[in-house]
């Protein structure tokens, strides 16, 4: 009777180490995107499909984001583990006591920019005196809008910001 027993319970561990079992305590980090999910993004979502979060034991969710302001936000107030961020909005941030850091780097230079219609007349920032500029409240570009008038001489009274959502942006310009 004794040796039965053994041998049941050998078999059924046997059995039950070739099981597939999901990951014990994987540890639950929530990545926050700078930006609505593009290409540049894609290969947190390939590691995400192949299962390469899962291997190193981190059960990870990709948020999409509404711009590096409020990423950097988000990552201060420990709503989200980590995010991705402008680094120049991370520095701004910083200078204003926020306790985030940078852990890595994606781009060499920031890939930021202004676009106007050719033949809109804007060849330069001061340029954009007089003019109406759309960009979403937590946007790189807006929380570096100080840096970018100081540096190029604008008077950011003559300019008018306007608050659009992060995903209207080709809209708005499309829509001139």
């Amino acid at each position: 009777m004794k040796k039965n027993l053994y041998l049941t319970v050998f078999v059924l561990f046997l059995g039950f180490s070739f099981m597939p079992f999901p990951a014990i305590g994987a540890e639950k980090v929530t990545l926050k995107l700078n930006w609505v999910p593009g290409g540049d993004h894609c290969f947190y979502f390939v590691a995400k499909e192949k299962g390469f979060y899962k291997e190193k034991g981190l059960d990870v969710n990709i948020e999409r984001g509404q711009g590096s302001g409020d990423t950097v936000k988000r990552v201060e107030l420990n709503t989200v583990d980590v995010g991705l961020s402008d680094t120049g909005t991370l520095v701004v941030a910083r200078s204003k006591g926020a306790k985030v850091k940078v852990i890595g780097m994606i781009y060499s230079t920031s890939p930021n920019g202004i676009k106007t219609w050719k033949g809109s007349g804007i060849t330069k920032p001061k340029d954009l005196e007089g003019r109406k500029v759309g960009v979403p409240a937590g946007d790189a570009q807006r929380v570096l809008w100080p840096a970018l008038t100081a540096a190029n001489g604008i008077d950011s009274n003559k300019v008018t910001l306007i608050n659009i959502q992060p995903s209207a942006k080709a809209q708005s310009l499309a829509a001139k």
